[in-house]
């Protein structure tokens, strides 16, 4: 979910392994599975916040993406930080 830079505030983009419907592979940072549904929201947390409208773009994406795929809201993870 894009923060203006790159594209406009709160655009969602996909990439190629969205696309393609590729796992993305855990890293020392991230646990999950091939079934695991991964949402960037382009922001370091710490001096380049999420702007409001990513904020509520993301919000909306992983509802519908867990009304489509029958993810519990007990399955969702946001960061610590997440507003």
């Amino acid at each position: 979910v894009c923060n203006g830079l790159g594209g406009t505030d709160g655009q969602i983009l996909t990439t190629t392994k969205w696309k393609r419907q590729w796992s993305v592979i855990p890293g020392r940072t991230w646990y999950g599975t091939p079934q695991t549904i991964r949402v960037c929201i382009v922001a370091d947390g710490k001096e380049a916040l999420p702007t409001d409208s990513q904020v509520r773009r993301a919000e909306a994406l992983v509802e519908k993406l867990s009304r489509k795929f029958k993810v519990t809201a007990a399955s969702v993870y946001y960061p610590e930080n997440w507003l």
